[in-house]
């Protein structure tokens, strides 16, 4: 075995450790007895949410995922650290989801600055 792979390896397994760490962390919300016993796993939310998108929306996310493994792998080819690639990509793929604000926090902020112009 290469001893260059060992801090990739390394650094590999740390951070599966700290996803895993932070999904048992994650609560789910108690079903009610008797609910259909369908899969609520993130992956599966994921897929629903995937298929609920219009078409514009589709090929917006299918556009960030091709220039986040492009990314990724230009990262990857250009340090030869594999973990800065996968690093690279799931940045490019989070950042979007955590810069944008989605509908259910913009229809809060609405409210609250109707409620504000209201009480001037």
């Amino acid at each position: 075995m290469n001893l260059s792979l060992i801090p990739a390896l390394g650094g590999a397994a740390a951070g599966i450790g700290i996803a895993l760490m932070i999904a048992g962390l994650i609560r789910t919300p108690q079903r009610a007895p008797g609910a259909a016993d369908r899969p609520t796993g993130p992956i599966t939310k994921f897929v629903r949410n995937f298929r609920a998108l219009d078409d514009q929306a589709k090929a917006l996310r299918a556009t960030t995922a091709v220039i986040a493994v492009a990314a990724g792998a230009g990262a990857w080819l250009l340090t030869q650290v594999p973990v800065i690639g996968l690093g690279i990509t799931a940045v490019v793929l989070l950042l979007p989801q955590l810069l944008m604000p989605n509908a259910a926090i913009r229809r809060h902020t609405e409210r609250q600055q109707a409620l504000a112009d209201w009480t001037r």
